[in-house]
């Protein structure tokens, strides 16, 4: 089961002590923090956390973060999707795509147009 965390985690780093610390937890805590992981990983790539930023995945797991709260940023009611940030990133979920590393947010915007006007 580690190994399907291991999968998931964006940041790969003190593998020994990520599984030690995963060896410790209950069987279901260990399906409960690769349940949440998702919402994390989702949350990152959405507020586009700098991998500096993310916790070892060892840091994660022995602070039991999987139980943290986690709020996604919705896109604002009533503006056009392309107007706001949070507004690309629910159309760019709507369309499967997100943000690439270093790509500006008028980049995204433009391949997400591509996007649709090549659906349509």
């Amino acid at each position: 089961m580690f190994e399907q965390f291991w999968a998931l985690y964006p940041k790969k780093a003190a593998k020994k002590e990520a599984l030690k610390a995963f060896s410790k937890l209950r069987h279901e805590q260990q399906l409960s923090a690769i349940n949440a992981l998702s919402n994390h990983v989702q949350y990152w790539k959405i507020t586009g956390t700098d991998k500096m930023y993310i916790p070892h995945p060892s840091t994660w797991i022995n602070g039991e973060r999987w139980e943290d709260e986690i709020e996604l940023p919705q896109p604002e009611q009533g503006k056009a999707w392309w107007t706001t940030e949070s507004g690309m990133i629910a159309k760019g979920r709507e369309l499967n795509t997100e943000p690439k590393p270093g790509e500006s947010w008028p980049q995204f915007k433009d391949r997400l147009t591509t996007i649709i006007r090549q659906a349509s």
